[in-house]
């Protein structure tokens, strides 16, 4: 049932990915359950299921999905930028939300905010951009 309805998904994501181009999202996210997001342009992008992988295609290279780890997609404006070291990147004052978008609160670095927030995943805001960031 999971694989027909990620079929189904991917299908409407391939008649949405022209449409994604006229209201300025050059961007398709590709979400895995772990949180991880990999963005790929929407131009000349092609999406094909190989061994119960998705593969997205385009001019910059193909990008391999396992199907049972694909938790969601969706299109974006920017790519999904993920940090290796979240604390060298981002080394002044945070804001934190919920992956929800529901604003958590201000804090005067990641330590901080690490100390504070009760596990799990949250996108943290600074004047350098935005990150995602797991708190274990």
């Amino acid at each position: 049932m999971k694989k027909k309805t990620i079929a189904v998904a991917i299908a409407m994501a391939l008649t949405m990915v022209a449409q994604a181009q006229d209201y300025d999202y050059p961007y398709l996210a590709f979400q895995t359950a772990d949180g991880a997001v990999k963005a790929v342009a929407v131009e000349a992008l092609t999406l094909t299921f190989v061994n119960g992988q998705l593969v997205a295609t385009n001019g910059d290279g193909n990008y391999s999905f396992a199907l049972n780890d694909l938790s969601k997609m969706f299109f974006s404006k920017e790519p999904t930028r993920i940090a290796d070291n979240l604390e060298d990147s981002v080394a002044n004052e945070v804001e934190v939300f919920t992956v929800a978008g529901v604003a958590v609160g201000r804090f005067a670095s990641v330590d901080a905010a690490k100390a504070t927030l009760k596990p799990g995943l949250y996108v943290i805001k600074s004047k350098d951009g935005a990150y995602k960031m797991s708190v274990k």
